[in-house]
């Protein structure tokens, strides 16, 4: 006969469950050094022909995003140009990284997308703090980046490519 108690069973199975998962997505955190340390692709923007190829990143895979600094990051323009040192460096079949981003600095759904080259703020200006649309229609509100203001966020008009 046995005389254990399904409810103290149920509780230890759950704390098991509970524990593995805190774990594993610990240690992905740890590796990463980023939260949520995993994402789903949820669109086929990455997939260049019909039958999809080796490489590429497809609906429903699930992507490990790690935390780098953006000057790590290589672009399709710098590992395509002959005269730079990360020529010919490539990731996920193609030349360049593949990066992860907040549309336009904004909440909601990140856009994975190769990076293909950089660009600097050039003409700026504060936001209006107060209204709800903070920035003139014809600019991007970046939530990062320090306004002349000295606060986070500021209105971009113009950019640059190095």
């Amino acid at each position: 006969m046995s005389d254990h108690d399904p409810l103290r069973t149920l509780l230890l199975e759950l704390a098991l469950a509970v524990g593995m998962i805190v774990c594993l997505v610990g240690a992905m955190f740890i590796h990463t050094g980023s939260m949520p340390p995993l994402v789903v692709v949820e669109s086929k923007s990455m997939i260049h022909d019909e039958g999809g190829e080796i490489g590429s990143i497809d609906a429903g895979d699930l992507i490990l995003v790690h935390n780098q600094p953006a000057d790590t990051i290589v672009t399709f323009a710098e590992a395509t140009d002959p005269n730079h040192p990360s020529y010919g460096y490539e990731q996920h079949g193609m030349e360049g990284d593949v990066i992860i981003y907040s549309k336009n600095g904004e909440g909601g759904t990140p856009i994975i997308h190769r990076a293909i080259m950089r660009v600097v703020a050039e003409q700026t200006v504060a936001p209006d703090r107060t209204a709800t649309s903070p920035c003139p229609t014809d600019a991007t509100y970046d939530e990062l980046r320090i306004a002349e203001d000295g606060l986070p966020g500021d209105c971009i008009l113009t950019w640059s490519v190095p």
